[in-house]
């Protein structure tokens, strides 16, 4: 493929693979960082649905979290480095939170 001079900066930042051959860089080697993303479903006490809403809005990586209607209360969306600490975010900060009896952690791939 050709590129114009102009279109420089549009350019995949490139390496020498093991095989000798041009590769583009991994979102790690060109310095983006990776989270891991799941999707917590909640079962509360039906009158602490409000407060556990409020209260996961104050938890460290926890980006969003709502009350659902269906088998399920609330619903949060965490966001973590890796899936251990997503795992811990969920054991540590959502299990303890006054009124949540059940969770299910569903990660997105």
């Amino acid at each position: 493929m050709l590129y114009h001079a102009d279109d420089y900066r549009s350019l995949p930042r490139m390496k020498t693979g093991l095989t000798g051959m041009i590769v583009p860089l991994t979102p790690q080697e060109e310095g983006h960082v990776m989270t891991t993303t799941a999707f917590v479903l909640i079962e509360g006490a039906s009158d602490q649905t409000a407060k556990i809403v409020k209260a996961l809005q104050k938890v460290k990586g926890v980006k969003s979290a709502h009350a659902v209607t269906g088998p399920y209360d609330v619903i949060a969306c965490v966001e973590a480095s890796d899936i251990g600490a997503v795992g811990a975010v969920v054991l540590s900060k959502i299990r303890t939170l006054k009124g949540v009896t059940r969770t299910v952690t569903c990660v997105a791939v």
